[in-house]
């Protein structure tokens, strides 16, 4: 005789509870192995004029071995809520149920969701933890699974050249039939996307791909008889303009960087994370020399590398090149430790990126120095900064904090500047927008007028 619904509800709190006040730890249960993998997901927006739902994809996997001692990972691509491969904390796995955080600025949103007959969905809900207004109410969240298209040998890659206005956005689809149907990823590099999930629909001509953000991206594409061109529309709010993917060359050997770093360097490099006074968390890579050469009573000089504008994680990853995994590398096969970090809200890193100001990216250089010095291994009075771009603005900051005072203790020992700005603020500011503006060709004259308008 099965227990009454609401009896193995009962039942599984009081586990529960009981797990959590034996110190266990809450991540610590096994996961239905159906939860594994890629999903697509919507959740109600608590927007009471909204009307389209917040697109909320997941990953899940598991960190380590099988077992009751198991423990997995989310990651959350939402762009709508600003999460690109963001990691969820507070997971908690229980058989057919889920739930995890994710830190958005200020708030905290949690997601609970139960797997679904026939276990390819599943429904939920999530619930903003810190609202403002003191609402939390619960908001519906449904996911639906989908394969993963690298995950599939029979996966086919296509690149394509969007002109939206002017500006060229370099694209990569891949695309794939898998045990789920159809699935697909985009790459976007310039928007920092990257296996992105689209909602992939077969149609009589070819496939109709959505990609979900705050205005859905819907892409209709016929494909040719081969499968080797995919050709149609892009459409996104108000713009509409023809597409074209080819088939990338299957044969071509995969692109090596030759900048790569080798494996079995002369050092090595651990995972951090850094709490910000402010509540968030810096997740990064500390590089640490095996050679002593430069160390002085065992301790290191040190770097922090502060990443240039835009959402960058640690590596300043950008199509394929990792100028600070490279930078760090050299510097750590030279005798010299190296910390770098995801920017706050990106990657690993909780906190939001959208609302920082510059003063608040020093903010987190500050505390990454800090904590950088305060290191059993690393000289305090050796310790130096390395901005790139934006970053170039960010290291003179924190050095001028940091040797504000009669008796600064430990301040920084010098600043890098890599490609720094020679103008001011305002002046990058009017010639970047108006750069902008040529490429889409506007009219000179209201090219002026804007520019005017922003000084």
């Amino acid at each position: 005789m099965r227990p009454a619904p609401h009896t193995t509800f009962v039942v599984r709190a009081i586990a529960l509870v009981a797990m959590l006040l034996s110190g266990a730890d809450a991540r610590a249960a096994e996961l239905d192995p159906a939860w594994l993998g890629a999903w697509i997901g919507e959740a109600a927006s608590p927007a009471a004029n909204a009307a389209r739902p917040i697109a909320t994809n997941i990953i899940v996997r598991r960190a380590d071995a099988a077992g009751p001692e198991a423990r997995y990972d989310v990651i959350v691509t939402s762009i709508v809520l600003g999460a690109v491969d963001r990691a969820a904390t507070d997971i908690v796995a229980d058989g057919a149920s889920l739930a995890f955080t994710l830190p958005v600025g200020a708030r905290k949103l949690r997601f609970e969701a139960e797997l679904a007959e026939p276990r390819t969905s599943a429904k939920g809900s999530f619930t903003i933890v810190e609202a403002a207004d003191g609402n939390q109410r619960s908001r519906p969240w449904s996911l639906r699974r989908t394969d993963l298209p690298r995950e599939i040998a029979t996966a086919r890659t296509y690149t394509a050249t969007l002109d939206a206005a002017g500006q060229k956005i370099p694209m990569r689809l891949t695309l794939a039939e898998g045990p789920l149907g159809w699935c697909a990823t985009m790459d976007i590099a310039t928007q920092g996307l990257k296996d992105f999930l689209l909602a992939t629909e077969r149609t009589a001509a070819g496939f109709r791909l959505t990609l979900a953000s705050g205005e859905d991206a819907i892409i209709e594409l016929a494909s040719s008889a081969d499968m080797k061109s995919l050709e149609g529309t892009f459409a996104q709010g108000a713009f509409k303009g023809p597409i074209r993917f080819e088939l990338a060359n299957a044969s071509a050997p995969a692109r090596r960087r030759p900048q790569d770093p080798e494996p079995n360097a002369p050092y090595t490099s651990i995972g951090v994370r850094i709490a910000h006074p402010a509540g968030h968390v810096l997740a990064g890579t500390l590089s640490i020399p095996l050679e002593k050469r430069l160390a002085r009573s065992e301790r290191f000089p040190a770097v922090v590398l502060v990443s240039g504008s835009g959402p960058q994680n640690r590596d300043e990853e950008m199509m394929d090149h990792r100028p600070f995994a490279v930078i760090a590398d050299s510097l750590a096969r030279a005798g010299i430790a190296v910390l770098r970090y995801d920017d706050r809200g990106v990657g690993a890193s909780t906190g939001a990126f959208a609302a920082a100001t510059l003063v608040d990216f020093a903010s987190d250089a500050d505390v990454a120095s800090a904590w950088l010095k305060a290191r059993a291994e690393i000289d305090p009075d050796r310790v130096g900064m390395v901005g790139h771009s934006e970053g170039a603005w960010v290291a003179p900051l924190v050095a001028a904090w940091q040797n504000a005072g009669d008796a600064p203790e430990h301040p920084l020992a010098f600043t890098v500047l890599l490609a720094p700005p020679a103008e001011s603020g305002l002046e990058t500011l009017v010639r970047q927008t108006a750069r902008m503006y040529e490429v889409a060709k506007l009219d000179p004259a209201k090219i002026a007028r804007a520019s005017a308008a922003q000084r």
